[in-house]
């Protein structure tokens, strides 16, 4: 990635920090979040990102990132190819003001208030049907 970042010649604007306690000190000032795993449950740092409004580019694993970034609110990666990421911030970085917001609106479709009954209602569900 290093390298993708000189090509872009960005390497004065992109930092990797590593695992951070408190991500949200450096996260309040990035431009775009990107997630590039290879597997993926529930990827909190990707709802947190998009929370806080910013733009998201997330690989296209079999869970997580496809569950919750739609075509309005970030981008899903088919692959992590140099090219495709490339393309990908600088589409990113154009469509940021739409991005943003709709970021905003779907992280908090997954509010703990609107959650949690759906969670209970499952397991009611699952309770029944084992019984």
């Amino acid at each position: 990635y290093l390298k993708i970042v000189k090509r872009l010649r960005i390497d004065r604007q992109v930092t990797f920090l590593g695992w951070q306690n408190n991500p949200y000190q450096f996260l309040r000032y990035a431009s775009l979040f990107i997630l590039l795993s290879q597997y993926e449950g529930f990827p909190f740092a990707l709802l947190e990102a998009m929370a806080l409004g910013k733009p998201v580019i997330a690989s296209d694993v079999d869970f997580g990132p496809r569950e919750i970034i739609t075509h309005q609110s970030g981008i899903l990666l088919p692959n992590n190819k140099a090219t495709t990421i490339d393309q990908a911030i600088k589409t990113t970085l154009k469509k940021k003001a739409l991005f943003s917001k709709q970021a905003r609106r779907r992280a908090n479709q997954f509010d703990q208030q609107k959650i949690a009954p759906l969670y209970l209602e499952l397991f009611n569900r699952l309770v029944k049907t084992a019984v």
